[in-house]
């Protein structure tokens, strides 16, 4: 389902036009006969829908803002009861984020700077959040190690995949920028068949948008 939701802050123009590279991919396209249709619904009208007919309790994983979850919790509040969890790649107890952008002090993170207002709903719920902050991703850079370990296995279509994927993205060389990729995603989905590699710590925290 397409969401119509918009945050305060978009993310920076390279990254947006990625997904257009992501969509052009001849991997992507080869076999298409037919295009996948969209649903007339929104993005958070298919989450609620999802939810409220699911007969078991769901953990739900989340690898970007917040933005469509807070608007179905806004529309329907009973969903918080059929969420066992949430895991979600976004914010940071750092000091220092990863939002390069003028006139920001840089202690933001992306997904939780793109629409602050969705995070403050999601956390005053009483949702459990498995939250896989910078602190974790940090840890993980998109090295050229990594790179060249997927051009030697290139011969699988899975792998050439993941090289072609992120050909685009410069590697972590000198200095961090909004440019700097790391394996955000990448980790918070493997942690949630994999938890083991992840170190837990609860945290009690309030999500404050402004200033």
């Amino acid at each position: 389902a397409v969401s119509e939701e918009r945050g305060k802050n978009p993310f920076p123009k390279e990254w947006r036009m990625h997904a257009f590279f992501m969509d052009a991919l001849p991997i992507l396209n080869e076999r298409v006969t037919e295009q996948s249709k969209l649903l007339k619904c929104q993005a958070y009208e298919d989450l609620i829908f999802k939810l409220n007919y699911s007969k078991e309790r769901v953990t739900l994983l989340f690898t970007g803002p917040l933005t469509d979850l807070a608007k179905a919790l806004k529309v329907d509040p009973s969903i918080e009861a059929k969420i066992e969890r949430l895991v979600w790649m976004g914010g940071t107890f750092l000091d220092r984020g990863n939002v390069e952008e003028p006139e920001h002090d840089g202690t933001a993170e992306w997904n939780a700077f793109w629409d602050p207002d969705a995070v403050k709903v999601v956390f005053d719920s009483n949702i459990p959040i498995d939250m896989v902050a910078l602190e974790s991703t940090n840890q993980v850079p998109l090295t050229l190690d990594i790179r060249q370990m997927w051009a030697n296995e290139r011969q699988y279509p899975g792998v050439d995949f993941l090289g072609v994927s992120y050909a685009s993205v410069p590697p972590l060389t000198h200095f961090q920028t909004n440019s700097t990729y790391f394996l955000w995603d990448v980790l918070t989905t493997a942690y949630v068949g994999k938890p083991d590699l992840v170190q837990k710590e609860t945290v009690k925290a309030a999500v404050i948008t402004k200033g």
